[in-house]
């Protein structure tokens, strides 16, 4: 027969209670319905900052968008208002042109011929007589003067009677400029035995038309052989300019445009003192020669 008081005391004695298992801690949203039944929402407190955190996103997304959208609002107003005066003085500018531009065509018609022939004498008219009457007075006036005048009239106009010397032609009006050279400097890299050579050429037509050719710098010395003259680019030279008929370095301008120009297996640019600028049109038309002298090197 068994002893159970004696086996309960040693099964109480050696037992351990069992450990509580940790939980995890969170929040969970439980929603009940009115029959009593329960909907469970895990991770409700990691959704409600999600939802937080996107907001405050969204908030300082669009402060930034319509702090950027006003700068820019400001600064297109600005930049019209300036388009606008800048328009305004193109227009000035254009009419004052135009102005200038017909007066200089009315000064150039006229030479001094024509300021000459302009001259009228002052016409009197007695009272009671009109024009007419005037006109056919003083006509009658002038075929009495031109009536054969006497013996000794005719030997004083013989001896007061000079040749008359001729009159030279007038000289055609020089073409206007079209184009100039300004800004030219030269340098030297020893390393590569190179010179190079740059410039700046401006369009100064009078009406702002395009203009387009080519160009050819020649460095020269007054003591120095023509067939040591350095052209750039490389062209034969007639009577110390370039033919025109090779092409040099090329342009098409409306205002200004700055040209580089190289010249290889140069060992002593000293020797050269001055650099001169021939720019032709497109047909082989000299239009420009201009010297520039060259500092020391």
């Amino acid at each position: 027969m068994e002893n159970l008081p004696r086996n309960l005391e040693k099964d109480v004695g050696h037992f351990t209670p069992p450990k509580p298992s940790k939980k995890k801690k969170g929040w969970t949203l439980l929603f009940v319905d009115a029959y009593g039944k329960t909907r469970r929402i895990r991770w409700f407190r990691t959704v409600a900052l999600l939802w937080v955190f996107f907001l405050a996103l969204a908030a300082a997304t669009s402060a930034c968008l319509y702090f950027l959208y006003t700068f820019e609002m400001e600064k297109n107003k600005y930049l019209a208002s300036v388009l606008q005066r800048s328009a305004q003085r193109v227009t000035s500018l254009e009419a004052e042109k135009e102005a200038l531009m017909l007066r200089v065509k009315i000064l150039e018609s006229f030479d001094e011929g024509d300021m000459a022939a302009v001259r009228e004498m002052p016409s009197e008219t007695l009272p009671g007589e009109t024009a007419s009457d005037a006109e056919v007075a003083r006509e009658d006036e002038a075929d009495e003067a031109i009536a054969e005048p006497s013996d000794a009239e005719t030997d004083e106009i013989s001896e007061a009677r000079e040749p008359v010397a001729e009159v030279p032609p007038l000289a055609e009006p020089e073409k206007p400029l079209r184009i100039d050279a300004e800004n030219l400097s030269l340098s030297y890299k020893k390393y590569r035995k190179t010179l190079n050579v740059k410039l700046d050429i401006r369009n100064v037509s009078p009406d702002s038309d395009r203009v387009s050719g080519h160009v050819f710098v020649v460095l020269k010395s007054d003591d120095m052989p023509e067939n040591q003259w350095v052209t750039m680019p490389p062209s034969n030279l007639v009577s110390g300019k370039p033919s025109g008929d090779e092409t040099g370095e090329t342009f098409a301008i409306s205002n200004f445009k700055t040209l580089k120009f190289q010249a290889k297996r140069q060992t002593n640019p000293g020797r050269f003192k001055t650099a001169t600028v021939f720019i032709f049109d497109k047909d082989s038309s000299l239009m420009l020669e201009k010297n520039f002298p060259i500092r020391g090197q």
